[in-house]
Parts: C-alpha cells; structure tokens; sequence
C-alpha cells in the first residue's frame, strides 16, 4: 500500500482544531474544515466520498477525530487509525487541557503522534485488518449479548404470588417426563401467499401445540450470527422448543426454515423451499376421516436417501420431532388415524403428504387399511442445513439416572416388605434426677400414711381393750 494512503489527520474539540498533521498541499484541509462544521454532535462514526478521497470522522465525548484517505484504501484502515489516536489522545489529555486549550494550540505535541499512527497504519495494513476483524466480533458478541440481557429483563421474572402463577411456572420447570414439545410459527419480513399458506397449514396441523405469530419479524436470520437472538427470545417466551420460520426472496423463494431449540437455544436448523403446494382445502373426502385432536400419526420414509443422505436423514429427524407430539409409552391402536408420507425423490427433493387411515373388512382378524389423501402436500426441496455443536448435543443427550437412590437405614423384604431401622441412643434412665412430685412416690407416700394410720388405729384398740 502506498504512503500517500492517509493524508490528513486533525483532532477537534467540537468544531475547534486542536492538532493536525499533513505532508501534503491541497484543498482537503477546508473540505475536512466545512465537514466538521456540519457533524451531527452524537457520538458515531461518519464518512464522506469527495473527488476520489474519503473523509472520515469518530466522534465520541464532544471530541471529533478525523482522517482523509484516497477512496481504495477503504474504511477498515482509516476507521482502525482513528481508534488508535482517539486512545492516545484520552490517554494523554484526559480531564486535562484539551477541555480548555485554544486552536492548533496541541500541534507540537500530539501533531507527532499523528504521524506516528499514520506511518504504522500505511506500513502494517495485514496487522491493522486482523485487529479490526477481531474487534468486531467483539463488538458483535457484546452488543448480542446486551441485547439478550435487556430481553431476559423485559421478561421480569417474578416469585409467583398466586396459586395459578406457581402452577405456570411448575409445568415449565424440567421433568424426568417432559411434556409434549410447542410449535413455534414466525413470518420473517417478507412472505409470498403460498407460504402463508404452508405456515396456516402446519399451524392447523399442530393445534393444540403450536404459537403462531403473524408480525413480521426483520431481526430473525437463524443462519446467521446474531440472527437468532429473537427467535430465542419468542421461545423463551412461549416455552416453545421447535419453530417453522418462512421468509421469501429473490434468492431464496418460499424459505421455510425447521429448527428445534434446547434450553431456549438453536439447537439445529433445515432449509427448505416449498414447491407444489395443494392445501386441505383442494382435497374432497368423507369429513368422518379427519383426524381427531390428540391422535397419534403414523410416518412413512420411502427412499434409500433418508438412510444414506446427510440432509435428508437430518430431515427425518427434524420432522418427527416436528409432528410426532407428545411421547407416551402405551398406545391404542384406534387412535391412530392419520400418517405422514415422506418420499425422497431426489437427494434434494422429498414429497409430503397428509393422509387418513381408512379400515377396512378383511378375510382375516388384523383390518385392511386404506390411505385417504386429505392434505396438505408439498415438495420440500432441501436448501441449507446446520448440524447441532458437539457440545451442545452432548448437554442435550443427557439422561436422568434410572436407579433409584439409596435409603440409608431401609431395606425391603420379600415377606415382611418395608423394613427401617431406627437408632435409639442411650437413654441412661438412672442417672436421672426425680422431682419429688411424680405420680408414682405420690403414691407411694399415700400408701405409707395408710399403714401408719391403721397401725395407730390397732394401738388405740388395744389401749382401750386393756
């Protein structure tokens, strides 16, 4: 990169210059002059294109820090050089002179520094790249995770005061048995009608078990990073663990997204388009067929791409988790009404479609069964997907231990059942101090005054017999 990279360099206190620095002649010095004479006074980072330079500017607590570059050096260098001398700057002159000293008055002592930074600016530009790059990320992470911060706040988290409240807060409190896992259906910030549709049509599908929001969310990208910040607020907020988020655009038409989500974070992620859509509406069958809230599905994976193909048997996973419902143990066979088919026709393409279980007579005991196709059916074509962090799908692969702990001093009989021992310490009875008030020495003294007075009774009787 060549030395005529940076050209110019000023600090300002508002619109007053206190230190410059140039080797060259020209106009640019006046241009620099009338742009600082029109900045906004917020704190921010602003930058101007005149005649083949750029003007640069970092405002931050009333200081203004500028910088004139050719056009082809960018902004990532300009930007990364006024960070430099603005931490130089404060270093130096903090609660210092700067706050009260006159115009170019700083020239022969920071005008140097000026200088020095442009140098290593122009001469490490690799050194200068990484940095920011770095920097940024940070910034990313940081302002991510204010943002989550300010959400999780908006939530206010309380200690229940009432019954209902306590009982709220008892049923999302993890269980060795989970409860049946929320849908959670978001429109992005664009949406064609065909997938309104498809959104309108799973929610129908998953009633009882999903939340459907129809405003247009611009912040959710869940590839991206940082994309997911409100996709996880919603889920916490709903204590949803799986989302269909749709979106369209030039690039990518009719974009449904599948996710599932662990602890309230973006566990894993599949892409797809939607093709071919025929909604519930287009289909004719006997109503009676329909499927009953709280039914258990069938699902039916015809191809050898959902065994062999890394996206389709991501797919898989994701659909199961997506329209099984809730996991139970025992299941009658009567309520299990409808089933999903999946068929890969290609190693990109799966065709889905809802179907009703007709039963039918047969020569023998088990029925015949029929697929009544009621809808909805489409092609999802598999654009995108992301597998879970290693570390994260080990923290969710976890199991609570099935052995039961340990009693101490309890043990079961086969006869006697039960049986618990119980430690008795020493109750060291005779060496306790009796009150001369107990029950039984009262009694004792009872019977010792009875003797006493017949003893006296029978003296009198011989005295009077005498």
């Amino acid at each position: 990169m060549g030395q005529q990279t940076l050209i110019y360099s000023f600090v300002a206190r508002g619109t007053v210059i206190l230190a410059e620095f140039t080797k060259f002649t020209g106009n640019f010095t006046t241009i620099a002059a009338q742009c600082l004479q029109k900045l906004p006074a917020s704190s921010n980072k602003f930058t101007y294109n005149c005649d083949g330079h750029t003007f640069n500017y970092l405002v931050e607590d009333g200081f203004t820090y500028c910088v004139v570059a050719v056009e082809s050096a960018g902004r990532q260098i300009p930007i990364a050089f006024l960070e430099r001398v603005k931490e130089d700057f404060i270093k130096k002159y903090a609660g210092g002179k700067a706050a009260t000293t006159t115009a170019n008055s700083l020239n022969q002592e920071f005008g140097p520094k000026l200088k020095e930074q442009m140098q290593y600016c122009v001469g490490h530009p690799e050194e200068i790249s990484k940095l920011s790059k770095v920097k940024a990320q940070v910034s990313e992470v940081k302002g991510v995770m204010r943002e989550n911060i300010e959400k999780l706040i908006m939530l206010k988290i309380k200690t229940p005061k009432t019954q209902r409240a306590a009982r709220a807060i008892e049923k999302r409190a993890p269980k060795l048995v989970e409860n049946g896992k929320k849908t959670l259906i978001l429109h992005g910030t664009k949406t064609s009608s065909v997938l309104n549709d498809v959104l309108t049509q799973i929610y129908h599908l998953k009633r009882g078990n999903a939340v459907k929001y129809t405003k247009k969310n611009k912040e959710i990208r869940p590839f991206e990073s940082g994309g997911e910040t409100s996709l996880e607020f919603y889920s916490l907020k709903s204590d949803c663990s799986l989302f269909v988020f749709g979106s369209h655009s030039k690039k990518r038409p009719n974009n449904l997204v599948l996710g599932r989500l662990y602890d309230h974070h973006v566990y894993d992620l599949v892409e797809v388009g939607v093709e071919n859509l025929k909604p519930m509406e287009s289909f004719v069958y006997d109503k009676k067929l329909a499927p009953k809230i709280g039914s258990k599905p069938f699902f039916t994976f015809i191809g050898e791409g959902f065994e062999s193909v890394e996206e389709l048997k991501h797919l898989k996973e994701v659909l199961l988790d997506l329209f099984r419902g809730e996991v139970v143990e025992n299941l009658n066979l009567a309520g299990v009404d409808h089933v999903y088919v999946c068929t890969a026709i290609s190693p990109t393409t799966v065709f889905f479609t809802h179907c009703a279980l007709r039963l039918k007579r047969s020569s023998t005991t088990i029925p015949r069964m029929e697929l009544v196709e009621i809808g909805p059916s489409m092609d999802f074509v598999v654009r995108r997907h992301r597998l879970p962090i290693d570390s994260l799908k080990k923290e969710a692969m976890k199991t609570a231990s099935q052995q039961s702990k340990k009693v101490k001093n309890v043990s079961r009989d086969v006869v006697q059942g039960k049986i618990g021992k119980i430690y008795m310490p020493d109750q060291q009875v005779g060496g306790m101090a009796l009150s001369n008030d107990i029950k039984g020495l009262k009694r004792q003294r009872r019977e010792v005054k009875m003797k006493n007075s017949t003893k006296e009774d029978q003296a009198k009787k011989r005295k009077t017999d005498s």
